[in-house]
């Protein structure tokens, strides 16, 4: 079944949030090393991580390399398809359901994510702290959504690992700290 690809909004986490959400909230053991150099407890290991890219272009594939999107996804998804509407990107590893997908947002900052964080406020979160300036998520044992913001830029992280243990909250972290330092 070919699946359709998601649009580009500039809220993207918040249609994702309440379908998060119906599958409910629990949490799993942390700390191993994922192969490919991120550890489950949320921060990366020394060894294997490959150094990021340039990230000078601008876009939400250059926030996540492919290394660092086979590590979360536990199998290589092969390069990220960019996808752009005015002028937000999304990049999308993965084919559904197991997929991560970055969505960048350039301009809004602070403004667009308090209106999302307003919205998404009638669902339980969790503040992420050493994100950005701000950022705040939602997770379950296979999916987890962050959505933060540095600077002027809003940036959407969804993470659908089916089957996978409960580390999807380290994991996503993870690659908003990597995103977020890119930016």
């Amino acid at each position: 079944m070919k699946y359709p690809r998601p649009r580009i909004v500039a809220t993207v986490v918040l249609g994702l949030t309440g379908g998060l959400l119906l599958a409910g909230c629990s949490s799993g053991p942390t700390g191993a090393a994922a192969p490919g150099g991120v550890r489950a407890s949320g921060s990366p290991s020394s060894s294997t991580a490959p150094p990021a890219a340039s990230h000078a272009d601008g876009t939400a594939c250059s926030l996540i390399t492919e290394q660092e999107a086979s590590t979360a996804l536990g199998t290589d998804p092969g390069p990220g398809a960019a996808e752009s509407q005015g002028i937000a990107t999304s990049c999308m590893f993965g084919t559904p359901p197991t997929v991560l997908n970055i969505a960048l947002v350039p301009d809004g900052g602070k403004v667009a994510y308090e209106h999302a964080l307003a919205i998404a406020k009638a669902h339980p979160l969790v503040t992420i702290s050493g994100v950005g300036d701000a950022a705040f998520g939602t997770f379950n044992n296979t999916i987890g959504a962050i959505e933060f913001y540095k600077g002027n830029a809003v940036v959407s992280i969804l993470l659908s690992v089916p089957g996978a243990s409960a580390q999807s909250q380290d994991t996503v972290t993870v690659l908003a700290k990597l995103a977020a330092g890119r930016l």
